[in-house]
């Protein structure tokens, strides 16, 4: 920085995309303590590997265990849907997506269906409904980890 300044260079220093995911990641774990999170990963993991990765320090491990407890919550989210029916529809598009079947006018015909559309609204309710302390606590870790999944398809 000494340098930049004396030499008056119009540069700019930024962390890499893995110390970014470091620090974004110990963020988190900063966030969720005493949520019992570390409770949680300490099913998977030995407790002194816990606190490393949630610090970002053992970033693989971390990302692993923040997306297992991410695919656990979204599972009980979608548990607590009323009108199972929808279900069906979403499997069937999953399917076709992981077949790669599913082109752009598929995903504008799904995403503008009546099926979709209920879909998105149950789970907004939900949102609303869980707004309080814990369930929002919960949601905002969930919105943290689809941050990191972004990230990562991005980087």
């Amino acid at each position: 920085m000494a340098i930049i300044k004396a030499e008056n260079l119009s540069v700019v220093c930024r962390l890499g995309g893995f110390h970014t995911l470091m620090s974004f990641v110990g963020s988190v774990g900063y966030l969720m303590k005493g949520s019992g999170l570390e409770e949680l990963l300490e099913e998977v993991y030995a407790p002194n590997t816990v606190i490393h990765m949630l610090t970002g320090k053992q970033i693989a491990r971390a990302t692993r265990g923040l997306i297992l407890v991410y695919s656990a919550l979204t599972t009980l989210l979608l548990e607590t849907i009323e009108d199972q029916g929808h279900i069906e529809d979403f499997k069937v598009w999953y399917e076709k997506a992981l077949d790669k079947q599913l082109g752009y006018a598929e995903v504008e015909e799904m995403i503008s269906s009546d099926t979709f559309v209920a879909f998105s609204a149950q789970i907004e309710r939900k949102n609303q409904l869980w707004k309080e302390r814990t369930p929002g606590l919960w949601l905002t870790f969930m919105k943290y980890i689809e941050i990191i999944l972004d990230f990562i398809a991005a980087e």
